[in-house]
């Protein structure tokens, strides 16, 4: 082997020394940096797609404030926060009373107690009619008081749910359809009122029907308040 092959040989060693080294010393961390910048912009892409979804929510959302404020105010009616507010239910009831052609005769409140819940009887009766017919002594105009039901579990303690419900007894008089329409106004309307009961009672007018019906009406209590029973307004 003469020297000039010998120089070829080591001439192309080294070439490819350089390029080896090249390779791993240049290229291939920028090839490496590359491919991690692409990962991390993709990364960036997902979070700045997550993120353009939130901001069109929450614009949506800003835009049904309006919406949102109402349904809060008819809910905040529906089941409020203060436990004497009792004028505003018996001027519902008075409302369906005039729109349905009854009397009510009379209304009696009984202390708030924490809600009882379905388990404890709670049940909404079917708005055709009253529920039962049982014939019992006839209620006077003149206030009578009613005993508050045990609240469940015996006496509340401050931690007690925040919901709380106050029994209602509410005897009316008018024709049977009348009535009938009248049970069902007082579950629709603007103020929550759970039904768990109604009965006929004796009327002296043959063309008249007299019903009692029994419910709650709720409130919601701020919270650290508890639960224990308040005591109801002079019955009308």
């Amino acid at each position: 082997m003469n020297a000039t092959r010998l120089w070829t040989i080591g001439a192309i060693v080294l070439a490819a020394a350089i390029l080896v080294g090249g390779w791993f010393l240049a290229i291939q961390p920028q090839i490496s940096a590359a491919s991690d910048a692409a990962a991390e912009r993709f990364t960036v892409d997902q979070a700045n797609a997550v993120n353009l979804a939130k901001l069109a929510k929450l614009k949506q959302d800003y835009a049904d404030m309006p919406t949102i404020d109402k349904e809060l105010a008819s809910l905040r009616r529906s089941v409020p926060t203060d436990t004497a507010d009792y004028p505003s239910f018996m001027k519902d009831l008075s409302a369906a009373a005039a729109a349905d052609s009854v009397t009510i005769t009379s209304i009696t409140f009984s202390d708030t107690i924490p809600d009882p819940g379905p388990a404890n009887g709670a049940s909404t009766p079917d708005a055709s009619g009253p529920s039962t017919s049982t014939a019992t002594p006839a209620p006077t105009a003149s206030p009578t008081a009613s005993p508050a039901p045990a609240a469940p579990g015996g006496t509340a303690a401050a931690n007690a749910p925040l919901l709380v419900a106050t029994p209602a007894v509410v005897t009316v008089k008018g024709s049977w359809t009348a009535v009938r329409a009248f049970l069902k106004s007082v579950q629709t309307g603007s103020r929550l009122f759970l039904v768990t009961g109604a009965s006929l009672l004796p009327s002296d007018n043959a063309a008249a029907v007299e019903a009692k019906v029994n419910g709650y009406i709720y409130t919601v209590l701020p919270k650290g308040s508890g639960s224990t029973a308040i005591t109801a307004p002079a019955n009308k």
